[in-house]
């Protein structure tokens, strides 16, 4: 399992675009796939965080090689606990057969 946060997000409330967590992470399982090989790459789960919210998890989760989030301040209560759970939860069952 990788995590990965931008560093500048480390902290802060600023949310990266879409576009620029699909590209992270595109370019992290490439680097493992160069490294490690296919089988390495297509095991490995790659989870975002980064300001990572109930308003921004579908959108995060729901990208290609986005395997799934960690989150700060939006799990401090366990309504935004569940939230997160929740959409993870559904998030999941769409990309079930899907390849990474």
């Amino acid at each position: 399992m990788l995590a990965y946060e931008p560093r500048w997000a480390i902290g802060g409330a600023a949310a990266a675009s879409p576009d620029y967590v699909a590209e992270r992470h595109h370019a992290l399982r490439a680097h493992v796939r160069s490294d490690y090989g296919a089988d390495a790459a297509d095991r490995m789960r790659i989870i975002y965080g980064g300001a990572v919210t109930p308003d921004t998890g579908p959108t995060l989760i729901a990208l290609d090689n986005v395997d799934g989030l960690f989150v700060g301040r939006a799990a401090w209560t366990a309504d935004g606990f569940m939230r997160i759970v929740a959409i993870v939860a559904a998030a999941a069952k769409l990309k079930q057969g899907r390849p990474s």
